[in-house]
C-alpha cells in the first residue's frame, strides 16, 4: 500500500511542478504564441466573469428591491 501512495505523490508532484514551470515561462514569454494564446483566455475568461457579475448583481437587485 506504501507503494501505491508513494507512486501518486510522486506523480502528483510532478505533474504540479511542470504545471508550475509551464506557468512561470509563459508569464515571462518564454513559450512564443503560448504566450500569446494564454492572454487571449485570460481576456476571455475576464469577460465572462465580468458578464456574470453584472448578471448576477442585476439579479442580486432585482430580488432584493421587493
Amino acid at each position: 500500500m506504501g507503494t501505491i501512495a508513494g507512486i501518486i505523490a510522486s506523480f502528483a508532484a510532478s505533474h504540479l511542478g511542470g504545471m508550475a514551470i509551464g506557468g512561470l515561462l509563459t508569464k515571462k514569454g518564454w513559450l512564443g504564441f503560448a504566450t500569446e494564446a494564454g492572454k487571449v483566455l485570460i481576456k476571455r475568461r475576464q469577460k465572462q466573469k465580468h458578464a456574470q457579475a453584472a448578471k448576477d448583481a442585476a439579479a442580486w437587485l432585482k430580488e432584493n428591491a421587493k
